[in-house]
């Protein structure tokens, strides 16, 4: 599998989540491509916890199979496809009835707009997060979210950090190319092997970044606290910032389980996030 060059990481949210990704050099191009084969199913292609009824109807038989795939390229480098995934056709399935489901996959699978409405449908868009200079709520929040991401990528916070703070283009570009390593050596216990040779193609690890990654790879896979995390991910979004302690610790306690007193809830968003509440006059608000 072909990784691409990345130069930096920056930190994105979608509806149910936020974190870290990495950006790809400019002039990456994503490309797609569909193919059809016909061959034997076995265990590896249609599972090996498949139900019976299945292995009976495809097991041992040839089949046509229309397999998806794409692909990174950047500049006239050749690509390498990924395989994304497959249908299986039936075994009583025609040549022709094979090639008019590929074509009709195809069409699909190929029209960038159509893949575009596809995701948001499945997952709404990941959202780039900038740093919001100059508002005071949200940057607050922006520097909440790094802290409830510190326990399991405390490397790339650090680093990221800085680089957002950065004046000097130059200071800031090497910075977020420091960032590529840290999250690396913070992500890299949660990799395959193959992941990780592949990586390293394009995107080599700096000599003393490797104490750091071998560290990473003999430690235990951490999580993120779901109360911090549900306060970063909703504050502003759910108007956690405008109800009282008891109020929150109970909605806090409906999402996630955890039960907290109003003064451990409070510690936790103003102590611990540095998020303060903006209460208004009147009845709660409405989630």
């Amino acid at each position: 599998m072909k990784i691409p060059k990345i130069v930096g990481v920056e930190l994105v949210e979608w509806k149910h989540g936020f974190g870290f990704t990495p950006i790809m050099a400019p002039g990456t191009k994503t490309y797609r491509a569909v193919s059809l084969g016909r061959m034997k199913m076995d265990a590896k292609m249609i599972g090996t916890d498949a139900p019976g009824i299945i292995k009976r109807v495809f097991g041992k038989q040839k089949c046509y199979v229309v397999v998806f795939w794409y692909s990174f390229a950047q500049d006239d480098d050749a690509a390498d496809l990924i395989y994304e995934f497959h249908v299986v056709l039936t075994p009583e399935t025609t040549e022709a009835e094979a090639w008019q489901q590929f074509y009709g996959d195809a069409e699909f699978w190929l029209n960038e707009e159509k893949i575009k409405e596809l995701e948001k449908l499945v997952e709404p868009p990941i959202k780039r997060m900038s740093f919001p200079k100059g508002d005071v709520d949200r940057e607050d929040l922006y520097k909440a979210r790094l802290k409830v991401l510190s326990p399991v990528s405390p490397r790339t916070v650090e680093i990221f950090s800085q680089s957002i703070t950065a004046t000097d283009p130059a200071e800031r570009d090497r910075l977020q190319l420091e960032a590529v390593q840290a999250y690396l050596a913070d992500t890299v216990k949660t990799w395959s092997n193959e992941e990780f040779k592949d990586w390293q193609k394009s995107n080599p690890i700096d000599k003393k970044w490797v104490p750091d990654t071998a560290d990473s790879l003999k430690s235990p896979v951490m999580a993120v606290d779901p109360v911090n995390f549900e306060l970063a991910l909703n504050w502003i979004a759910r108007r956690y910032n405008e109800m009282k302690p008891d109020e929150l610790a109970e909605i806090i306690y409906k999402v996630t389980g955890e039960r907290l007193t109003p003064v451990a809830i409070r510690k936790r968003h103003y102590r611990g996030l540095g998020l303060m509440t903006k209460r208004k006059a009147g009845a709660k608000p409405k989630m």
